[in-house]
Formats: C-alpha cells, structure tokens, sequence
C-alpha cells in the first residue's frame, strides 16, 4: 500500500490471482456413482419422450456401476450424462420448492451439492 495525499492506495501490479482449482475424473468415487445412478433414475420420466436416450442413459449407469471408472465413457457419453445431472438439479429445486414448509430438507440439499460437485467435475474435463 502506497499513501498518496493520506489516502493508502492498494499498487494493483502486486494482486495476484489463485488459478482455479482443477479437477479430475479420476477423483469420482463409488459414492458419486451412487448419486449418478440416483440422478439417472431420478430424471428418467423427464424423457419419456425419447426412448433412445432412456436407454443410453440406462446403458452409462449400467456401466458405471460395473466399473466405477469415468474414463470408461466417451465425451458424448460424458455430455449425456452432465445434461441428466444438469436436469436433475432443476427437478430437485422444484422438489425443494414444493416441500419447503413441510419436511427437513437437510438431505435433499446435500444431494444437490453431491449432483453440482460431480457436474463441476465433469464440466471441467
């Protein structure tokens, strides 16, 4: 900090920016693959009208349950499956909304974090 006329002035040279912290696919466990498999059977109505991606989705959760490995999946794979976290993310908001004043909603919140952490995963790779 400089003093100019009183007033400490902050150099702006010296601020130095954290790089964002990057994540992996190999830090996905078995216990994120429980809340993937909940997140495709969660989200299986929102597709009803299309067969095909019910059973990709079906066939990645499968698969993902065989062998807990990410790597595993192709990238369009991959964005199938951050488009079904991305939607039950927005189911479980309207669930939230819905049931607010009558039940704790403790557990349905750490879900939610489970879902955006595996998707903030998945979105970096």
């Amino acid at each position: 900090m400089e003093s100019r006329g009183g007033h400490e002035v902050e150099d702006s040279s010296k601020i130095y920016r954290v790089p964002p912290m990057i994540r992996y696919l190999s830090e996905i466990t078995e216990k994120h693959i429980e809340v993937i498999s909940q997140a495709i059977h969660d989200t299986s109505p929102e597709y009803d009208y299309d067969e095909y991606l019910q059973r990709r989705l079906s066939n990645i959760g499968e698969r993902l349950r065989d062998n807990f490995s990410m790597y595993q999946l192709s990238s369009e794979e991959l964005d199938v499956l951050c488009m079904c976290l991305n939607d039950c993310l927005y189911i479980l908001d309207d669930c939230m909304r819905d049931l607010e004043e009558e039940v704790d909603l403790r557990d349905c919140r750490d879900h939610r974090m489970a879902v955006e952490e595996i998707l903030s995963i998945l979105q970096q790779n």
